[in-house]
């Protein structure tokens, strides 16, 4: 990798890990906002569902725009904007102001993704997968130190000082991308139409539909999982609220490290069977956890679950990149909205099903969401196996 693409990755290694702590602080402080403001785990879920809802709606928005306006100006402003919205939520006096600047942040922190993925898989036409892995490396970098830090933070402070923490970083980063990052030059910035070789024109609609759907359903099932990992250890395994996050953690140390083997793999390999593969592993990783109750094998089970959650993204991203002979901002926007927006539901049932069931049954029900997203790719596999690896 030269210089230039060096720096381009560092800046957006540095602010991915930022932005995916902002997608995964809720979750750290959740036990706790259960006891502030009485919530049932439903309504933990609806709370839970609004945020990726909004981040849902307005990531197909900015996704379309980002094709058109400067990604820089629409990230600079967009961090700014979760900034506030975080550290609004820390004063946050009921559960109804709460949900009010939740969604202010949830705008800020849909600007990124549609860009920033556009941007990294535009970057080069070589090594796309290690790219791409790189690109993921950073982010589950960040949640696995936040859940560090948090997790010992949490024995200091509240769960407002949390949020007043989080909101620190977006301002730097924020300002970086208005006022200090180099843009490319006109002649070198990244464009977002696909050459002939990258439009995936040999894949019908109906095609990338279903792919669309299996990827809805895998991460309905494993985010929602995710974002009550917390409270599920606190609830139903006797962690404390610090433990709980440093155990946590350990999940995106699995997925920070497949990120990066994977993403090399995906060069050398074409990219569909690591997408079975992983998909099959999946299955039998989430039922095991339901029943486990010795924090080592949890923490085995977590860091698993991480890798092939996280590790599948590199092949995923590698994929859509050749969908679009439109813009990729549009394309990488619409993956967004559609995977975030199917998430937006996963918290509000996997809460509902937790309060009749308890976690542990509910783990087990969503278990079945990832056999069906398998089944779907497997469906797939002779349309993406006739496809040369580029």
């Amino acid at each position: 990798m030269d210089t230039r693409n060096h720096h381009f990755i560092s800046q957006w290694g540095l602010s991915h890990a930022v932005n995916d702590i902002y997608w995964f602080v809720l979750p750290s402080i959740l036990p706790l906002l259960l006891e502030q403001f009485g919530l049932s785990y439903k309504s933990a879920g609806v709370i839970l569902t609004l945020y990726l809802g909004a981040i849902a709606l307005f990531s197909f928005i900015f996704g379309k725009l980002t094709d058109s306006l400067s990604p820089f100006t629409l990230i600079g402003g967009g961090f700014l904007i979760a900034s506030l919205g975080f550290f609004l939520l820390g004063w946050a006096g009921n559960v109804f102001v709460f949900i009010f600047f939740l969604f202010v942040a949830a705008s800020g922190v849909s600007t990124y993704h549609p860009a920033a993925y556009a941007l990294v898989s535009d970057s080069t036409d070589k090594q796309k997968g290690t790219q791409l892995g790189n690109f993921e490396f950073w982010g589950a970098l960040g949640i696995f130190i936040m859940f560090l830090l948090y997790g010992a933070l949490l024995q200091k402070i509240s769960w407002r000082g949390i949020l007043y923490v989080t909101a620190f970083p977006g301002i730097i980063i924020g300002y970086c991308f208005l006022k200090i990052f180099p843009r490319p030059g006109k002649e070198k910035q990244p464009h977002f139409s696909s050459s002939p070789r990258e439009t995936g024109s040999s894949l019908s609609l109906g095609v990338q539909i279903l792919f669309f759907l299996a990827l809805a359903l895998r991460i309905l099932s494993i985010t929602a999982i995710v974002n009550f990992a917390p409270t599920y250890l606190v609830k139903e395994r006797a962690f404390s609220p610090s433990s709980a996050n440093l155990v946590t953690g350990v999940l995106f140390l699995g997925g920070m490290l497949a990120t990066l083997v994977l993403g090399r793999l995906v060069d050398r390999f074409p990219p569909f069977p690591f997408i079975l593969w992983i998909s099959a592993l999946t299955i039998p990783i989430i039922w095991v956890l339901a029943y486990v109750q010795n924090a080592i094998f949890l923490m085995i089970l977590f860091f698993l679950l991480g890798s092939c959650w996280l590790g599948f993204m590199p092949a995923q991203n590698y994929i859509l990149s050749s969908f679009s002979s439109q813009g990729k901002g549009q394309i990488f926007g619409l993956m967004m909205a559609a995977t975030t927006l199917t998430n937006a539901f996963a918290p509000g049932l996997f809460g509902l099903v937790a309060d009749r069931v308890g976690i542990s049954s509910s783990i087990r029900f969503f278990s079945l969401f990832v056999a069906l997203s398998f089944l779907i790719f497997l469906l797939l596999f002779p349309h993406f196996s006739l496809q040369r690896h580029s």
